[in-house]
């Protein structure tokens, strides 16, 4: 028992690296039943307030240091966002007359639970010394989404091509654990960053690294296709070419023989879905042509029948609320609450983060968050090339920024998480082995 604890005391940091690198990909569904849908968590959250209160003990004994953030970022970067969201809830209040449960939680309490991640992210890589650390990270990271890949294509295959039926959710629609397939197309991406920077950062590991990137960019095809998001088509086709122009000598002998690979594999062997999952594009022309065609389009793309129109719907909502409270904004939950008044049918997100930032938190909220975006931004580009966890999140934070434009994605778990872990001033300088690690 002395010996479990002893290994817990001195491999703490390392334990928590690789539980936060498995868990922040796993979304799970609490208190479902017939009447209500569940609450929906990401499986980290269970943990975060236990470790959050031993952090948070550490800090006020003196026993750790606070984490200090690379310049210009400051604590004053998130403290202003905090208030931001705060006071657009408190906005909220006066301007439906009500408090909204959907502001209140999901969105108040859901930042600070953010906040809480980018914290303890900071923390752990701040008293983490050892750069082995990072690279077990990325590699606990990597090695669960291949899991996932793996076991997605596996079932994709045996319900879509060979029509077997199957109880397992997972597989029948790419999209991880994540429970969502915009959620986990942006983890992709990152898993890719990180797979593609590792090799980049640590010639000496090239070797082993080597299968793991080209099995991740031979997978892209089928991700294109089978899970469907738009802004993971935009992403590639904007990064691609950046990447291949960064990588040089891994573009040539991995990154596009992979493509090469992984689009002959998708159109042989899932020839069926890949024709399936095109079809969306034979009926684009129709979507506001005729109402005769917006089932067969729908169903094309597996997704509701009036979805398309209730995104236009959502988006027309958002500029009318923009006309009446054109300076603080309508208020946190605003969007949502207004749907459930003017319609039976279960509310639409509203598909834009800056948008509904825009919408919800006025001109002065979109500003602020766009300043402190582009602070992170500059700074991750300053230091990309120090390690490949912060090149991952340079680029990871780039598609954030394309993400936003199609999705709301600003609650995504781990791009907090990993920003705590990449925005910090590292207590010690890396040496000249350590700038050629991970």
């Amino acid at each position: 028992m002395l010996l479990f604890f002893g290994f817990l005391k001195k491999h703490f940091s390392l334990l928590i690296f690789v539980f936060f690198a498995i868990a922040l990909q796993i979304q799970i569904t609490l208190f479902s039943h017939a009447s209500y849908p569940g609450l929906r968590l990401n499986l980290a959250d269970l943990a975060l307030p236990v470790l959050g209160v031993y952090i948070f003990s550490m800090l006020t004994r003196g026993v750790s240091a606070w984490p200090r953030w690379e310049r210009p970022i400051g604590y004053w970067c998130f403290i202003l966002l905090s208030g931001v969201i705060f006071l657009s809830c408190i906005n909220g209040y006066f301007t439906m007359g009500q408090w909204s449960n959907w502001a209140l939680f999901n969105k108040t309490v859901g930042w600070f639970v953010l906040m809480g991640y980018l914290g303890c992210g900071a923390w752990l890589a701040q008293q983490t010394h050892d750069k082995d650390t990072f690279k077990v990270f990325i590699v606990a990271f990597l090695g669960f989404i291949s899991l996932s890949l793996i076991y997605d294509v596996v079932t994709y295959f045996i319900y879509w091509e060979m029509q077997v039926p199957t109880n397992f959710k997972l597989g029948l629609d790419v999209e991880g654990f994540m429970q969502n397939r915009n959620a986990f197309a942006f983890l992709f991406l990152t898993a890719l960053f990180m797979a593609s920077e590792s090799v980049k950062h640590a010639p000496i590991l090239s070797k082993s690294f080597h299968r793991l990137i080209l099995f991740f960019w031979g997978l892209v095809p089928f991700c294109i296709l089978m899970n469907g998001s738009r802004a993971l088509w935009v992403c590639l086709f904007i990064f691609i070419f950046a990447l291949m122009t960064r990588y040089k000598k891994q573009a040539i002998t991995i990154i596009i023989p992979a493509l090469l690979i992984g689009s002959i594999f998708t159109v042989i062997i899932f020839q069926d879905s890949a024709a399936r999952a095109l079809r969306p594009f034979q009926y684009a022309s129709m979507i506001f042509e005729a109402d005769d065609h917006k089932e067969e389009f729908a169903n094309a793309r597996g997704l509701p029948q009036n979805y398309e129109q209730d995104r236009i719907t959502t988006l027309l909502q958002g500029l009318q609320l923009i006309r009446e409270y054109p300076v603080m904004g309508a208020g946190l939950g605003a969007v949502i609450e207004g749907q459930r008044q003017e319609r039976s049918s279960p509310p639409v997100v509203m598909d834009n983060t800056l948008f509904w930032v825009l919408v919800e938190m006025g001109p002065l909220g979109l500003f602020s968050f766009l300043f402190i975006y582009i602070m992170m931004l500059h700074s991750l580009f300053k230091r990309r090339n120090e390690s490949a966890l912060i090149g991952a999140a340079f680029f990871m934070l780039l598609s954030f920024g394309v993400f936003s434009l199609f999705h709301e994605v600003l609650y995504t778990r781990f791009l907090w998480f990993i920003l705590g872990m990449t925005l910090i001033v590292r207590l010690q300088k890396p040496t000249l082995e350590e700038k050629t690690g991970v």
